[in-house]
Parts: C-alpha cells; sequence; structure tokens
C-alpha cells in the first residue's frame, strides 16, 4: 500500500476520501491540512496524523540544518577541489584519485562542490557539445544528437564517488587551449 502509515488503519473507503482530497487542486495548502485532520478525526487515526506530522517536521528540520551546513562548508569545498584540478605536478589519473578521495571525506558536500564547478566550468569553456565546430556537433544554437562519443549513456557503478570521467573530459578541455601540439 502507497501513502502514509496512518492509511493502513484505514478502510478502503476513507482511503479513496484521504487521495481525493489530496487531489483536489483548489485547496490551499492549508486547507488540505484542515480537511485531512478532519478526516483522521472521522477515521479515528488523529493520533497517528499527528504523530506523522511531528515525525515530518523534525525530518524537514533536520533537513534544512543539513543543507545549512553543506552551504557553509562549501566555499572551502570549492576552494580545496580548485587546489587538486589546478596543481600540474600530477597525472590525470593522480588527479582524478585525488578528487575521489576528497569525494569520499564528505560525499554530500564534494558532490555538491561539483556541480557547482560544472556549472560554470561547462558553460564558459565550451565543455561537450559546446558551440561551433571544435566545441562540438552542430551549429551554434542548433539540435546536438543524443549521447556523446561513448553512446547516448552510460551505467555507472555502485562506487560511483561524484567524479568520473567527464571531471576528466572537462579538465582536459580546459588545458588544451595551453599546449601545443608537434
Amino acid at each position: 500500500m502507497h501513502g502514509p502509515s496512518y492509511l493502513r488503519n484505514v478502510t478502503r473507503e476513507a482511503r479513496l476520501e484521504y487521495f481525493a482530497i489530496l487531489r483536489d487542486a483548489t485547496l490551499t495548502i492549508a486547507q488540505q491540512k484542515v480537511k485531512i485532520f478532519e478526516w483522521a478525526d472521522r477515521n479515528g487515526v488523529a493520533e497517528h496524523l499527528t504523530a506523522y506530522n511531528v515525525n515530518e517536521t523534525l525530518m524537514k528540520e533536520e533537513m534544512r540544518r543539513n543543507v545549512s551546513q553543506v552551504m557553509s562548508e562549501l566555499p572551502y569545498a570549492v576552494q580545496r577541489m580548485q587546489e587538486v584540478i589546478d596543481n600540474e605536478e600530477q597525472t590525470y589519473a593522480q588527479q582524478r584519485q585525488a578528487l575521489r578521495n576528497l569525494t569520499m571525506e564528505n560525499p554530500i558536500l564534494y558532490r555538491a562542490a561539483k556541480f557547482v564547478n560544472d556549472l560554470f566550468s561547462r558553460r564558459c569553456c565550451g565543455g561537450r557539445g559546446g558551440p561551433g565546430p571544435r566545441g562540438g556537433p552542430g551549429p551554434r544554437g542548433g539540435p546536438r544528437p543524443r549521447g556523446g562519443p561513448r553512446g547516448p549513456g552510460r551505467q555507472t557503478d555502485s562506487s560511483f564517488t561524484g567524479y568520473d570521467e567527464d571531471m576528466e573530459e572537462s579538465n582536459t578541455n580546459n588545458n588544451t587551449k595551453t599546449r601545443v601540439s608537434g
């Protein structure tokens, strides 16, 4: 059965009534809450609903604390990531491993840092599928084929740490401007 745990203790008709309240798009959130509390009273699950709502409130507060914590630590994480990326005294394999090591320290924080970094690095530097003949397929702003050189997509294994070949490609694309081929 789908839905909150307090729905287990009511009849099928009561569940249908509950979901009808949720589907009513004309109700504000506050009105919907009032109707659900009235429904819970009629169906003898008001205590279960209250306990459920208390638990939901606690989870929401914890999530907000966690988000605030990550946001406060993000500048330091981005700085550490950029230090690894800017270190030219390492191979790309060593760079990938150093980024994986950072990710293992705090996976959520460093995935957030990678996400923010990727937002800007692909936009400003051409990235995969960028404009023009060197940046990727197709004309500027035109349709692009699905996928890339590896096909329409790839699966990641369970050991994914947030840094994959995309990071290597991004770094390779950024560094090719300074290399001289010969």
